[in-house]
């Protein structure tokens, strides 16, 4: 076996332990209850990855310079798709976790019960193709301060992934997922888990794309919002995650708000809002 031989055999091997854990995951989330609500978030995901790995490793009618820059352009998609593949891995695995799986499950189970009334309200409108219809956000644990959202489609970077994988395959580089960060001591903290109510209004607001009969509800309320209804619209993304969360989670979700947002009657009293200028949410 000669080197190009030897550097085809590697990238099969490559390959195929990357679509063996592929198969692992796709087989855990149809036959394993527990793991069944991440069924349609790895399909998506492995789906969107695997044509990366497609023709590792085949060896084709060439000569050695060309052989050997087709090894080096196998190599950096099998290990593009490796990291790409480890930013979701990373965050699914955490419920492998003993002290971790419990609450996991919680907010796994609540952010489903806040997606699925859009998710089917828009399969009953027949407007979407049943195949196009959404998966929910995979819930994970971040250092963050506070819950937050990236949005279907948003910008994402999988570590180690550098600016020439972005320039090769950025368009692999949107989420095809909603993910949620929630911060380490929710862990503890089952009940803030109502937050993630918010935080899914974002991805019912992009997913199913309400931003413009929002804008004209808002709208229809001008004469009784007068110059607030530029402000309004300004923060009308907020507006609606907040609305829907407390659709979600009632005052619950106020409550648990308060916890990261309350402060001082005189600091609030003190707050100023330029109409002519929002700015950001307050």
């Amino acid at each position: 076996m000669n080197l190009i031989q030897r550097q085809d055999a590697l990238l099969r091997y490559e390959r195929d332990v990357l679509l063996a854990n592929f198969a692992s995951w796709r087989n855990i989330t149809t036959n394993d209850s527990a793991w069944q609500k991440h069924f349609s978030q790895v399909r998506r995901i492995t789906a969107m990855l695997e044509p990366l790995a497609a023709d590792a490793g085949n060896a084709a009618a060439e000569d050695d310079a060309a052989a050997l820059n087709r090894h080096e352009r196998q190599a950096k998609q099998l290990l593009f798709a490796q990291r790409t593949w480890d930013y979701f891995r990373s965050k699914l695995s955490l419920r492998d976790l003993k002290d971790h799986r419990p609450m996991l499950r919680c907010a796994d189970e609540f952010a489903w019960s806040c997606y699925r009334p859009a998710w089917e309200a828009a399969r009953q409108a027949d407007k979407i193709d049943a195949n196009d219809l959404k998966e929910p956000p995979l819930i994970y644990l971040t250092g963050s301060e506070t819950p937050f959202v990236q949005v279907r489609q948003g910008r994402y970077t999988p570590e180690g992934i550098g600016a020439e994988d972005a320039r090769n395959y950025g368009s692999l580089l949107a989420l095809p997922i909603p993910v949620i960060g929630l911060p380490w001591p929710q862990l503890k903290q089952v009940a803030l888990v109502v937050t993630i109510a918010h935080e899914v209004g974002h991805a019912v607001d992009e997913d199913f794309g309400v931003g413009a009969a929002v804008d004209v509800a808002i709208g229809s309320l001008g004469g009784m919002l007068g110059e607030r209804r530029r402000a309004w619209l300004a923060w009308r993304r907020e507006l609606f995650a907040d609305a829907y969360g407390v659709l979600c989670a009632g005052p619950a979700h106020l409550i648990a708000l308060s916890d990261y947002l309350l402060t001082t009657a005189d600091v609030v009293k003190a707050e100023q809002v330029d109409l002519k200028q929002p700015g950001k949410y307050p």
